[in-house]
C-alpha cells in the first residue's frame, strides 16, 4: 500500500511541478545491513577478511525544479544479509547467525546540487539528498507446533515441538538521506557516485526480533493441570530464543553504487 501511495504521489507530482528539464536512470551498487547480525560496517563489503556484495538495483525519475533543486522518485531492490562471521566482534563469530530478506523501496527525495550542472555552467557537482520512503520487507514470524508424542508423557521433551518461521511481506516507513557526487557527460548524460543512508524506525530487517510468535498447542495439552502450565512456560522461554542483540536499537540499511541518467527537455534558465 505505502509503495502503491509513493508511485501515486510521484506521477501527481511530476504534473503538478513546473521543472523544465527531466532525467531518468539507473542506479547499480550493492546495500549494506547495520544491525544486530554481521558486520555492521555501512560502506564497506569486505570486514573480516571476508566479502559480502548483495546487489542493489534501482531506477530514478527527476524533476530538475532549478539549476540547484530537483525532486528525484525511486525505486530499489535488494537483498539484505547479515552474516555473523563477517563481523569483527568475536562474540559475533562465535555466535554464527545468517539472516537473509528481500526488501522492496520506493522513495520521494529533494536533491540539491551545489553546483549549476543543468544549464552547463560546470560539468560536475556534489549533492545530497534526504526525504521519505516506504519498504516492503520480508519480516519473520514464528509458528510451533506442540503436540504430544507419548501416551504417557514425563517430562516436556515427550512434546514435538514443530517450529516454523515464515516470511511475510509487511510496510514499513523509511527516511532516505546521503550525498553523491556527478558528473555530466556530453550534453544529455550524467555519471554519478551515491551513498544513501536509511533510517528506519524498525528492529527486525535482519531477522532478530520477530514481532509475531504464534503457539499451536492441542486442547489436550492445553487443558492438563500439570502439562499445559509447563507447556506455556517453555513457550514463553522458546519466544526469547529467537530475539537476538539489543531490541531498543533500530536496524538501518545503505545504498552505495553507481548512477547514469539521461536528460531531456529543456534546460532549467527561468529567464522570465
Amino acid at each position: 500500500m505505502i509503495i502503491r501511495l509513493f508511485l501515486v504521489f510521484s506521477i501527481l507530482l511530476s504534473f503538478i511541478v513546473k521543472g523544465q528539464t527531466k532525467e531518468i536512470g539507473l542506479f547499480l551498487g550493492y546495500s549494506n545491513l547495520v544491525s544486530d547480525i554481521g558486520n555492521n560496517n555501512p560502506i564497506s563489503p569486505v570486514e573480516n577478511g571476508n566479502f559480502t556484495f548483495d546487489p542493489a538495483v534501482g531506477v530514478f525519475y527527476k524533476n530538475v525544479l532549478n539549476p540547484r533543486m530537483a525532486l528525484k522518485f525511486s525505486g530499489y531492490y535488494s537483498t539484505l544479509r547479515a552474516i555473523d562471521a563477517n563481523s569483527p566482534r568475536a562474540d559475533r563469530v562465535a555466535r554464527n547467525l545468517t539472516k537473509e530478506s528481500t526488501l522492496f523501496e520506493a522513495s520521494a527525495t529533494l536533491e540539491y546540487n551545489f553546483f549549476d550542472i543543468y544549464n552547463g555552467v560546470y560539468k560536475s557537482t556534489p549533492y545530497i539528498f534526504a526525504g521519505l520512503g516506504g519498504i516492503m520487507h520480508q519480516d519473520s514470524e514464528i509458528i510451533a507446533n506442540y503436540e504430544n508424542d507419548d501416551t504417557a508423557p514425563v517430562s516436556t521433551i515427550d512434546f514435538d515441538t514443530v517450529v516454523v518461521t515464515k516470511k511475510i511481506f509487511r510496510p514499513k516507513i523509511t527516511i532516505p538521506f546521503g550525498l553523491g557526487y556527478k558528473f555530466r557527460i556530453q550534453e544529455k548524460y550524467m555519471l554519478g557516485f551515491e551513498f544513501g543512508v536509511r533510517a528506519t524506525m524498525y528492529d527486525n530487517l535482519d531477522g532478530s526480533n520477530p514481532k509475531k510468535y504464534t503457539a499451536i498447542i492441542a486442547p489436550e495439552i492445553a487443558d492438563d493441570l500439570v502439562w499445559g502450565p509447563q507447556i506455556i512456560k517453555n513457550i514463553n522461554q522458546a519466544q526469547n530464543k529467537y530475539k537476538t542483540g539489543n531490541t531498543t536499537n533500530f536496524d538501518w540499511y545503505t545504498f552505495t553504487g553507481i548512477t547514469f541518467s539521461y536528460l531531456f527537455g529543456e534546460p532549467p534558465c527561468y529567464c522570465k
